[in-house]
């Protein structure tokens, strides 16, 4: 994967692409809009992540290596 570029897709599609999301688990900072289901794609053990609260704009941040998940604002910033 190379700089800059941003992959796109649900829970169903990235579990269709097993390959490439196990290349983008590995070299990717991942950032996950959505549910558990879109988590668990990339999330690693059984260990729950960070409640994210409905009422504001949340999101996982998983950095490259399936480090621990973090819960981020959406949209995410350099801060985050």
């Amino acid at each position: 994967m190379s700089a800059g570029v941003l992959v796109v897709g649900d829970a169903d599609a990235w579990l269709g692409s097993w390959a490439l999301a196990a290349q983008v688990r590995e070299e990717a900072d991942i950032v996950v809009r959505g549910g558990i289901r879109e988590f668990r794609v990339f999330g690693r053990g059984a260990a729950a992540p960070p409640l994210l609260d409905p009422a504001t704009d949340a999101c996982w941040h998983v950095q490259r290596g399936g480090v621990m998940p973090a819960r981020v604002g959406w949209p995410p910033t350099r801060n985050d």
